[in-house]
């Protein structure tokens, strides 16, 4: 029988993309959580687990990871994208629908865009200078 052995963060990753471009979510989150064994604060790491929590519609799991993963490194502009899409699905689509049933306007589409376009890049900045702390 075959003993389970952890996989080295680096080649979790690598194997979790395959995963992941498969939408195989399950299988990338089980091989990068076998490499949080080796590495606890490894931002890729973390930020794919994000990305596969997203991917399954728990948000808030992924904004957990995305914080970790911020937090590991501060300056990777990847997992600030990440934390705006987490966001985004959390809120925007409350927020699009509210918005939605009080306008009538043709171009309401462009504009409602660009309006939560500067919402998500602000809380992205502030979500993130708070985390960074």
């Amino acid at each position: 029988m075959a003993r389970w052995r952890p996989t080295p963060p680096d080649e979790a990753v690598a194997e979790a993309e395959v995963f992941i471009g498969q939408l195989r979510f399950a299988d990338a989150a089980r091989v990068l959580l076998g490499a949080l064994f080796h590495a606890p604060d490894h931002a890729g790491v973390l930020r794919q687990l994000g990305i596969c929590c997203l991917s399954c519609g728990q948000p808030a799991d992924a904004m957990g990871y995305f914080a970790r993963a911020e937090r590991a490194a501060p300056d990777d502009p990847e997992t600030a994208y990440r934390i705006g899409l987490a966001l985004l699905t959390m809120f925007g689509v409350s927020a699009f629908m509210l918005l939605a049933r009080e306008v009538t306007e043709p171009d309401f589409g462009s504009q409602l865009f660009a309006t939560l376009l500067s919402a998500l890049t602000l809380l992205t900045t502030l979500c993130v200078a708070g985390w960074s702390g």
